[in-house]
């Protein structure tokens, strides 16, 4: 009797897992085992895109970026996550570097199955040169389908959404492929992002950067270069 017992308390356990400060509490133990699987993927793909950033920064002095990242399919608190990986200070010791774009600005966007998460942050020595706010506001009110600011918003940094709307044909994949040039031309209009021409000069944004897992034989002047793109958007 008592081993029915313990068995069936085991199959209700219930773990505490906290998500790096983001979120946490009393979770079913299979679900907490699955968060922990998708925080370390948030985590890797932020960490290695915010390095395409500093790589992008570096090369060419721009300080403003737009990008996309799959996985953390909308979800605000995950979108958080990546953040924090992505202004994460990076390790010099480390052979493949993540996170290290604290000090650049970037608005990323994912797309979920129910809204495209946006998530805005503008180091606070750039925002004499534009805001989080006024960046976000313009997407929002350009995009021509219902969205919002969730929470506070300031000039350093902003949460927004945009829901699905069937009825409009506003499905998140498709708004974030409406959303990420909006972004981007408001860059181009406040003069943050170079001028693009048919030669050198190059803009970033979603798409821009080829996956690296393949370039292991390739030193970093290689791989850097291999990044550059004649287009904004990909």
């Amino acid at each position: 009797e008592l081993f029915r017992i313990v068995e069936s308390f085991a199959s209700l356990s219930l773990v505490f897992f906290s998500g790096g400060g983001v979120w946490g509490g009393w979770i079913p133990y299979g679900r907490g085992r699955e968060r922990k699987a998708l925080l370390k993927s948030v985590r890797k793909e932020a960490g290695k895109k915010a390095q395409d950033l500093v790589g992008a920064s570096e090369m060419g002095g721009q300080m403003f970026f737009c990008s996309s990242l799959d996985a953390p399919d909308g979800d605000h608190e995950l979108m958080g996550e990546a953040l924090e990986a992505m202004n994460k200070e990076s390790n010099p010791a480390l052979i493949e570097r993540v996170g290290g774009a604290g000090e650049v600005a970037k608005m990323l966007f994912s797309a979920g199955i129910n809204r495209l998460a946006i998530l805005c942050h503008v180091p606070e020595d750039l925002t004499a040169r534009t805001n989080a706010k006024d960046w976000v506001t313009h997407v929002l009110d350009n995009i021509g389908v219902p969205g919002s600011i969730i929470g506070e918003a300031n000039a350093t940094h902003v949460v927004a959404e945009i829901p699905k709307d069937e009825s409009k044909n506003a499905y998140p994949i498709k708004v974030k492929d409406n959303a990420l040039p909006l972004a981007m031309t408001y860059l181009r209009d406040h003069n943050l992002i170079p001028e693009q021409n048919d030669s050198s000069d190059v803009v970033y944004g979603d798409d821009d950067f080829p996956d690296d897992d393949d370039d292991d034989d390739q030193d970093e002047a290689e791989v850097a270069q291999a990044k550059i793109r004649d287009l904004a958007i990909g």
